[in-house]
């Protein structure tokens, strides 16, 4: 799956990734902001995000986090912007690799390397993701970590309070604790957060050998 803001990049990886024997493009998608799940659940191993400049930095990353909240996809994207912070949060919401555009020609070789556990991109990855998951974590008391894990085994607020024998008016008040300090919308969004992040390094459909 291949999407961006520009129809033209879109129209551009694509091509150059169809030369590849070892590669199948299953969709494309010019508009970043759409649904992407029906088309990934098609059969996209990989989704490549085209992030040029005109890319809102806060859309590119919502559409990360999007990706790897709803299916077993990994992302990799492609943006002319090299920013620190927005390098940082796309790795943090979920991407496995980030590629600069003018390095794009090396995306087919990319692609074709990116299942290897071995990957040092992957390996870093895995330690940042694991390192941003404990400094957040380490920012909630003792109570709210216990909640916390309980919201991340999928646990009902009626159902947390029955287990950590608290009033279902405690829980509420430390959950909404939990997504004041984690800056997140929801439980969910905040779970989604926090994820590590490994076992999300498939990317684009390949046909190896």
């Amino acid at each position: 799956m291949i999407c961006g803001y520009d129809r033209d990049e879109v129209v551009k990886y694509t091509t150059l990734l169809e030369k590849e024997t070892n590669i199948q493009v299953v969709g494309t998608d010019s508009n970043l902001m759409s649904p992407l799940t029906s088309d990934c659940q098609l059969g996209a191993d990989v989704v490549v995000i085209c992030s040029g400049d005109s890319s809102p930095v806060n859309n590119s990353v919502a559409v990360i986090r999007q990706i790897c909240e709803s299916v077993n996809s990994s992302v990799v994207l492609v943006s002319e912007n090299h920013d620190d912070t927005f390098v940082r949060e796309g790795f943090a919401a979920g991407a496995t690799y980030i590629l600069r555009s003018e390095d794009d020609q090396i995306l087919p070789n990319l692609l074709g390397s990116i299942n290897d556990d071995s990957l040092p991109q992957r390996v870093l990855v895995a330690d940042y993701n694991k390192q941003l998951r404990e400094d957040k974590l380490r920012t909630l008391t003792r109570a709210e970590r216990d909640i916390f894990h309980l919201m991340e085994q999928g646990y009902s607020r009626r159902e947390m309070a029955e287990v950590l024998f608290k009033s279902l008016n405690t829980v509420n008040t430390q959950i909404r604790q939990i997504l004041i300090k984690l800056n997140a919308k929801s439980s969910k969004d905040a779970v989604a957060m926090l994820r590590s992040g490994t076992g999300k390094n498939r990317i684009m459909k390949g046909l190896q050998t």
